[in-house]
């Protein structure tokens, strides 16, 4: 994913972090702490989504400060039976997240 800054965002499942590089592909940054990250979008507002393999969302700003994280294993609204691997945000705000292993769902989660 490019970002507005022409940034390079590669999400980095096995070793649990997004890599930042910039149109040349030169390292510059990663943000950690993630629980393996399937799928990266970035919104209208500059807002990052990060779908995480164990049952997370969470919400990054273009400096990387965490601005928010849901989630957890389960079969109710907000939760997620398998591991989130995409999702993208409509012109609305709002966010649509897939599982597509197990039971293959797609949620949404509307902006209020």
């Amino acid at each position: 994913m490019v970002d507005r800054r022409g940034r390079v965002l590669v999400a980095d499942r096995e070793n649990h972090r997004v890599e930042i590089f910039d149109e040349d592909g030169v390292y510059l940054d990663q943000w950690t702490g993630l629980l393996q990250p399937m799928d990266l979008f970035i919104d209208a507002d500059d807002a990052i989504y990060i779908a995480e393999a164990q049952q997370r969302i969470s919400v990054y700003s273009l400096d990387g400060q965490l601005l928010s994280r849901w989630g957890e294993k389960g079969i109710g609204a907000g939760q997620f039976s398998d591991s989130p691997h995409g999702l993208c945000v409509d012109s609305h705000g709002d966010l649509y997240v897939c599982e597509v292993i197990g039971h293959g769902r797609l949620q949404k989660f509307a902006r209020v």
